[in-house]
Parts: C-alpha cells; structure tokens; sequence
C-alpha cells in the first residue's frame, strides 16, 4: 500500500483560516503540492476553486483592510479597516428557513462592537448588499449591529458587513 493523506481541509475550514489571518494581518499559506505529473489533486483543486468563489465576493476587503487594536466583538467575530469604512466578519451565523429544513446552531440578531468610536452612517451585507439595522454610541464606542441569518440556500461560512463612517 502507498502513503495516503485522507486529512484535507474543507473549503470551510481554509475559509475560517484565511479570515482569522486577516485578523492577525498575516498571510495564509497552504501545503498543497504537485503530483508527481505536476497538476494538483483533484479534491485540493476543487477545494481551492471554492475557496476561491468566496474569496471573489471580498476579494477588496481581503487585499486591503487592515487590523485594528482595542475593538472588541463576541466570538471569532472581527472588525478590519479600509479607508474611511470598517468591516464586520462575522462567524456561525444561522440560516433563515424553517427550523424543519434548516440545520446546525448559530447566531443571528444584535451583536455588540466594542471600542468604535467613529460614527457609523449605514451598515450592509457585501454578498447581497442588504442593509443592517444598528445603533451607535460613538461616545462611549458601543456599537451594535443586527446581523440577519444567511438567506435559505446560502451559507458563506464567514459573512462580511461593510460599516461606513461620515
């Protein structure tokens, strides 16, 4: 019998990854090597091709936004910085559906933002560009952003909300 690695990871696991990277401002690197013909696998490639979907809807978010210091959010969730807008990450979100037909926990609704003292005007989903209700005290730099659940079908593993300031 030859060697055989069945361990990959997922498109949700490079996913989650990648975007803590960003957090860190780190790069991600990943261990994929060439066959012995040169090509890559066939799973690892399908995989990146995935990856790579997500990565298109904030490819700009992803190049460009930066870390911040003394922001503070609930779980793995974070903010980045690009310009004049802030960048919501946001983690294990729901599935809007029928609680028959949709499956696995998660988190939807208000979720606190701590230490932003810049006024937000407005806050949306870049995958859909669906508006997000939220209210601010950018004087004690308390923010709080009602993040909707994935519409049914849809599940991008980590959701991304730009948070414009004046």
């Amino acid at each position: 019998m030859s060697f055989c690695d069945f361990k990959y990871l997922s498109p949700p696991d490079i996913i989650e990854n990648l975007a803590l990277t960003r957090k860190a401002g780190a790069n991600y690197l990943l261990n994929v090597g060439p066959t012995a013909q040169g090509g890559i696998p066939d799973y690892e490639a399908a995989t990146l091709r995935r990856v790579g979907d997500w990565v298109g809807l904030y490819e700009n978010v992803l190049r460009n936004a930066r870390p911040l210091d003394g922001i503070r959010t609930t779980g793995r969730d974070f903010l980045l910085k690009a310009g004049t807008s802030y960048y919501y990450f946001a983690f294990d979100l729901t599935i809007r559906g029928n609680e028959h037909v949709t499956v696995g926990g998660g988190k939807s609704g208000p979720q606190a933002i701590a230490g932003l003292h810049r006024s937000i005007v407005s806050a949306r989903w870049l995958d859909n560009d669906e508006s997000l209700a939220f209210s601010q005290d950018a004087r004690h730099g308390i923010l709080t952003l009602d993040c909707t659940p994935y519409p049914h079908g849809t599940q991008l593993v980590v959701r991304i909300a730009e948070l414009r300031t004046k």
